[in-house]
């Protein structure tokens, strides 16, 4: 007699029974890696035939503090524990009390809003903020007032977007950006962009899946990033990945053009460099990028790959900058080196190279990196001090401003920073939105741009 069959012959229901809850089953694993896709965090290639990496060489920074820990949901959101950051300095905190800053512009148990301003030191604009912890942005001056805000809710610009609350994108925007007349663009990370006016009347929303990043065109029209879960034989394997696209949308919202980021890999002479996007290993979220820029071609007395209009990308999962030809929908150069995981890759008004570092060599911390587009190297960095080291394991970005101080935003630690060349911090931002019985959670700080009077675009929120 054979083994102890222990199985229970239910007859013909129970097959029955037993064949949906295998079709069920295979409906939810598919959604459950299309939902993952959604989820997932963020060397010199030129020229040559054959190009091969440059070596960036290596860093030394302080050691990163622990990962920071994800809220067990205090709320809607995206929220991180808080970790402890030095007291700013007497002498400084002196002077914001004495001016008699409103409120929010001094540190308080948590450590709110404007923390830190040098006026001799810092560039004076107009701070534009989104947080992870609702869908609604700030534009700040630099003491931290709040001059004007906007808000809208997911459900009242996607109303017909019947997806269950608290679905990751649908509780705050990852990108906004300002457009005329105080109007403003937003992204729901992974399901929609939206524009508002400046009274926060819905102009028009696209559920075209953008996330990241986005440009507002002279015309009015978006540059942006979309997102498509499909199956394609050219990444080695038939379980389904997201293919990241470059988009253009009319000032309407509607696509008028879109470039398939992973086509235009594979279709240039730097597939090799990337094969491991094409041979099966990589599955699910395989590029994940996470910033678009129209350059304007400053570079190309150095490289002629950066001829004015092509775009610039930073594609998190392969560590590498991307520049494609709109024209030919081709990769034309590349860059790989000392940095992983990086974001907001921009060329300066110095015609040099800056990107957010996540995690850097080994780890040691995160950092801002320069690079000299002729040699590639680093010429400036920022990673914080031994006391409080700059870390963000995702998101972050960079800004040159026009008095040459480089503006940071360290998301997960939800604060912005402002530094001079000499890496002194001449205006501090912490994020005031906290949750936990004791405020120990803070909301990512997504983004903060400093705008010019050219930035408002003759719009001027004080008047009002």
């Amino acid at each position: 007699m054979g083994a102890e069959d222990k199985s229970v012959d239910t007859g013909p229901a129970g097959a029955l029974l037993k064949a949906a809850l295998c079709q069920w089953g295979a409906i939810v694993k598919w959604m459950c890696v299309v939902g993952a896709l959604g989820l997932s965090g963020c060397g010199l290639v030129s020229g040559s035939p054959d190009p091969q990496p440059t070596t960036v060489p290596a860093r030394k920074g302080p050691e990163a503090p622990a990962a920071p820990e994800r809220a067990h949901k205090p709320e809607l959101g995206k929220w991180y524990k808080a970790r402890e950051l030095p007291p700013v300095e007497g002498d400084v905190m002196a002077q914001l009390e004495a001016i008699g800053y409103a409120d929010g512009t001094r540190e308080g148990a948590t450590g709110g809003g404007v923390v830190r301003h040098d006026a001799d030191k810092a560039f004076e604009g107009l701070n534009l903020y989104v947080s992870g912890h609702t869908a609604e942005a700030h534009l700040i001056d630099m003491d931290g007032t709040v001059l004007h805000s906007w808000s809208r809710s997911y459900e009242s610009s996607f109303p017909r977007d019947r997806i269950r609350p608290g679905i990751p994108g649908t509780n705050h925007w990852r990108r906004v950006a300002l457009g005329d007349e105080g109007s403003l663009y937003a992204i729901h990370e992974g399901r929609g962009l939206l524009k508002l006016d400046r009274t926060g009347e819905l102009q028009w929303a696209r559920l075209n899946k953008a996330h990241h990043d986005l440009v507002v065109l002279p015309d009015g029209g978006v540059l942006t990033l979309t997102r498509e879960g499909q199956r394609r034989e050219d990444v080695g394997h038939d379980e389904p990945v997201l293919v990241d696209f470059v988009t253009w949308l009319d000032p309407e919202g509607e696509v008028v053009r879109r470039i398939d980021i992973l086509s235009a890999i594979g279709r240039s002479e730097y597939r090799n460099r990337f094969r491991s996007l094409f041979s099966g290993k990589r599955k699910g979220d395989i590029l994940h990028t996470n910033s678009v820029r129209v350059i304007d071609g400053s570079l190309s007395h150095i490289d002629p790959a950066f001829q004015p209009g092509r775009i610039l990308l930073s594609v998190r999962q392969i560590s590498a900058l991307l520049l494609i030809d709109p024209d030919t929908e081709t990769v034309v150069w590349a860059l790989k080196g000392d940095f992983k995981g990086q974001h907001d890759a921009q060329i300066t008004k110095d015609q040099r190279l800056m990107i957010f570092d996540n995690s850097g060599p080994k780890g040691h911390s995160s950092a801002v990196l320069e690079f000299d587009p002729a040699t590639w190297e680093v010429v400036w960095d920022y990673t914080g001090s031994k006391k409080a080291p700059m870390w963000s394991a995702t998101l972050g970005s960079a800004q040159v401003l026009p008095n040459d101080n480089v503006l940071i935003v360290e998301s997960e630690g939800g604060r912005a920073i402002e530094v001079d060349r000499e890496r002194n911090i001449v205006w501090e931002f912490r994020s005031p939105h906290r949750a936990g019985e004791n405020e120990e959670f803070v909301a990512s700080l997504f983004d903060l741009d400093r705008l010019t009077e050219e930035d408002l675009r003759g719009w001027d929120p004080r008047s009002e």
